[in-house]
């Protein structure tokens, strides 16, 4: 299963720190998973699970604009979501 754990923000308005998602598949399609189990990541992921700019997505620590956006997602990977807060 592949984790998906929300941080900051995300974790607070979830009521829930981590979830499952059953077997592998390429990123965009986990997100879109995701999203439709936790409502609160509209925020930060859009309906096809392309990860918005107010949201930091890494898979197993590394920021996955530097792994590619068709990456195939393994079973025991872990996936943080991490909102981008900006001050003004």
């Amino acid at each position: 299963m592949v984790r998906v754990r929300l941080v900051a923000t995300l974790r607070s308005e979830a009521g829930i720190d981590e979830i499952e998602i059953n077997g592998s598949g390429m990123l965009m399609d986990i997100l879109a998973e995701a999203r439709r189990k936790i409502p609160v990541l509209r925020r930060v992921i859009g309906e096809e699970g392309e990860p918005k700019p107010t949201a930091l997505i890494l898979v197993d620590d590394v920021d996955y604009r530097l792994l590619g956006k068709k990456l195939r997602i393994g079973r025991d990977s872990v996936i943080t979501i991490i909102p981008v807060i900006h001050g003004g």
